[in-house]
């Protein structure tokens, strides 16, 4: 009888350990709109990651501001140029960035594509950021369905630049 009590007792205190440790696990809790917009960032450049979620590193809509802030963060192919790697980058962001337009509640959008790459001469860039910043009113006026990637730059604040770091 003290034997089955005893393992009783250890099997509750297993219990309430395993259940305090889990709820101090902190999990970020997706709005629908956030996770359409995840699903975006995975199918567009998930591949470029080892795991699709990785390309994933912030998705946050400020329902406040109603501004959409998009972080995603990839690898480049070792066999694939500059011109080549920019322009695959651009025609998924002008994909990511059909999808926000759907999205009638985002007012501007912030994306950031974080990746380690070399420039031109085959120097590496510690990490590089392209980044779009995009009001409602200029999200509204491209047709994405027509546009050239290339050509994108001109629509928005694009830029490659090594980090801001604080």
């Amino acid at each position: 009888m003290k034997k089955l009590l005893t393992i009783f007792f250890l099997a509750l205190l297993i219990v309430g350990c395993s259940n305090e440790v889990n709820s101090k696990e902190t999990t970020k809790i997706f709005s629908e709109l956030e996770q359409s917009i995840v699903h975006s960032v995975m199918e567009n450049f998930g591949y470029r990651q080892e795991f699709t979620e990785d390309a994933v590193k912030l998705v946050e809509f400020d329902e406040k501001t109603e501004k959409l802030k998009i972080i995603a963060y990839i690898y480049s192919f070792d066999d694939e140029t500059y011109d080549e790697f920019k322009a695959d980058i651009l025609d998924s962001c002008a994909t990511i960035l059909q999808d926000v337009k759907r999205q009638h509640e985002v007012q501007e959008v912030v994306l950031i594509v974080e990746t380690t790459l070399e420039d031109r001469e085959g120097q590496p860039i510690d990490m590089a950021i392209f980044n779009m910043v995009f009001e409602r009113k200029n999200l509204q006026k491209i047709n994405f369905h027509e546009l050239d990637p290339l050509h994108l730059s001109k629509k928005a604040n694009f830029y490659i630049a090594p980090p801001v770091t604080m």
